[in-house]
C-alpha cells in the first residue's frame, strides 16, 4: 500500500534524476497492481498539518505527514522507507510505537 502523494513524489523524483522516459515506464509500471495506491483524503491532509505542528522540531515534508497520518488511519505497523524521518516519528498513547522499517 502506498498512498497518491508517494506516487507523485516518486514520479517527480526519478523525473529529475534518470530524465521523463523513465518516469514514465515507472508510471506504466503502476498498472500492474503490485500495491494498492490509497488516496490521501482531506482528514489526512488536516491530520498531517497536526502532525507536523506537534512534531514542529522536525523537517517533515507535506508528503511525510500525510503518509504518517494514513499510516495512523489504517493502523500500519510496517514500512519500506529510506526517509529517515520514519525512523523518527512514533504513534499511539505517548508516542510509544515505531514503525517497523524495510530494509533495515
Amino acid at each position: 500500500m502506498t498512498s497518491d502523494h508517494v506516487v507523485v513524489e516518486s514520479w517527480l523524483l526519478i523525473c529529475s534524476r534518470l530524465g521523463r522516459t523513465a518516469a514514465m515506464r515507472f508510471w506504466d509500471a503502476l498498472s500492474i497492481d503490485v500495491f494498492t495506491i490509497v488516496g490521501v483524503t482531506a482528514q489526512d491532509l488536516r491530520r498531517g498539518r497536526e502532525i507536523a505542528q506537534e512534531w514542529s522540531d522536525q523537517a517533515f515534508s507535506i508528503v511525510d505527514c500525510t503518509s504518517f497520518a494514513l499510516i495512523e488511519r489504517c493502523d500500519i505497523r510496517r514500512a519500506f522507507a529510506f526517509d529517515k524521518h520514519f525512523r523518527i516519528v512514533r504513534f499511539g498513547w505517548r508516542r510509544q510505537r515505531a514503525l517497523q522499517i524495510v530494509p533495515h
